[in-house]
């Protein structure tokens, strides 16, 4: 697998699950926390919360991807790359959101753009269909 073993690749979808349910419990969180003064700030709020309800729906198909990484008889090469690259470039895109949600807090709602939660939206939908496809065609 151009140096890279299924042990490897699972670890990362486990990394990747782990902080999609942190980032989701994070949301959680603050919106327990938050009293929003201004309808802004509740529709920043609720969008949060939606991005939450992907980020653990996001993590279920990361979950599956991995259980179906494990009991893979065979991968191809192609395969291999294509899961390698995307797994790589998840990882980072996983972490700069948990990142940019670890340091909001309750009065700084004011300062969250709803395009960039948008796009965070986009990203996990986007990685969720890759690996539904992935995990479909590791268990042909």
């Amino acid at each position: 697998m151009n140096g890279f073993s299924v042990a490897s690749l699972t670890s990362t979808c486990s990394t990747i699950s782990h902080r999609a349910l942190s980032t989701a419990v994070e949301i959680d969180e603050l919106q327990k926390a938050a009293s929003p003064s201004s309808d802004d700030d509740t529709q920043t709020l609720e969008r949060l919360v939606f991005l939450g309800s992907k980020l653990l729906q996001f993590r279920q198909h990361t979950d599956i991807l991995q259980d179906c990484l494990t009991s893979a008889s065979t991968i191809s090469p192609k395969l291999q790359a294509i899961i390698v690259r995307s797994l790589r470039q998840c990882d980072a895109a996983s972490a700069v959101v948990e990142k940019q949600i670890k340091r909001l807090h309750p009065q700084s709602l004011y300062r969250v753009r709803l395009e960039t939660v948008s796009v965070f939206e986009d990203l996990l939908v986007r990685y969720s269909r890759l690996f539904i496809f992935a995990t479909q065609l590791l268990s042909m």
